[in-house]
């Protein structure tokens, strides 16, 4: 007789390895092939001690990302993976609240200095290029503009 693990049991072995979202604990839980009511016992179960919060999984993951993702593009990564963009967008602002540096432009150097892109010789077709791949990465205009220099009114 083959001994499968409970639901309950199996998710608390996938958080002890990391933090997933409840949408992402879903999902594992049901390739594993447990019924419905079992995956929604072990999200009740797991959620109840907080062992899944999604609000904690977004600040940790915007606090560890926010040095080297757009803000866009770390709200595109948390949808994703099951979090609401209301609440991306309000553990942000709240991070932003408490003090939280977020510079765009500081990104947007250090970027560029990889690439090897010379702002003040540039001329006005690589800057384009250079803000086209930017806006791409999800860099906001305003902030592409300043940094290059473009005067597009």
């Amino acid at each position: 007789m083959e001994h499968k693990e409970t639901a309950v049991l199996c998710a608390m072995n996938l958080l002890t390895a990391r933090d997933y979202t409840e949408k992402q604990l879903r999902d594992k839980l049901n390739k594993r092939e447990y019924s419905s009511d079992e995956i929604q016992a072990a999200i009740d179960y797991v959620k109840s001690f907080h062992y899944v919060d999604d609000i904690r999984y977004a600040e940790n993951y915007l606090e560890y990302y926010k040095e080297i993702r757009t803000y866009k593009r770390m709200e595109n990564d948390l949808v994703k993976k099951g979090v609401a963009a209301e609440l991306v967008r309000e553990c942000w602002k709240h991070m932003l609240d408490e003090g939280t540096k977020y510079d765009e432009e500081v990104m947007i150097a250090r970027l560029l200095e990889k690439k090897h892109f010379d702002k003040e010789h540039a001329d006005y077709k690589e800057k384009q290029k250079m803000a086209a791949f930017l806006y791409r990465r999800g860099f906001r205009s305003d902030s592409i503009r300043k940094y290059l220099l473009l005067d597009i009114s």
